[in-house]
C-alpha cells in the first residue's frame, strides 16, 4: 500500500503579514547585495589606470588599483571597449538598489 504525501500550495498557511515581512526582507537583502557589487565595481573603475597590468597589458610594474590585480583586470575589461560609458554599469544598478530599498519592483 503506497502512502501519498500531498503538499498543499495554499497561501493561507503563511499569514499575509508574515509574507509581507519576508518579501520586504528579501528586497532589502537584494538591495544590500546589489549595492555591495556596485561599490566594488565603482572602486575598481575609479582607480583604473592604463598602466596597471591586466589581461591584455603585461607589465612588471606594481598594481595601483585599489582592489589589486582583480580590480585592475575588471576595470580594464570595462574601460577598454566602453570608456567612460562603463559608468552605466554603476549608475543603473545603483538606481535599482535604491528602488529595492524602497520595497519597489525594478
Amino acid at each position: 500500500m503506497a502512502i501519498h504525501h500531498t503538499f498543499e500550495t495554499d497561501e493561507s498557511v503563511i499569514p499575509e503579514a508574515m509574507r509581507r515581512f519576508l518579501w520586504r526582507r528579501a528586497y532589502e537583502i537584494s538591495a544590500i547585495m546589489l549595492t555591495s557589487i556596485v561599490v566594488v565595481l565603482g572602486l575598481a573603475l575609479a582607480s583604473w589606470s592604463a598602466d596597471d597590468p591586466s589581461l591584455n597589458h603585461s607589465i612588471a610594474s606594481k598594481v595601483t588599483n585599489w582592489l589589486g590585480a582583480p580590480g585592475a583586470v575588471v576595470a580594464d575589461l570595462l574601460m577598454q571597449p566602453l570608456g567612460l560609458a562603463c559608468t552605466i554599469f554603476v549608475l543603473v544598478p545603483l538606481s535599482w538598489a535604491a528602488q529595492l530599498f524602497q520595497h519597489k519592483n525594478i
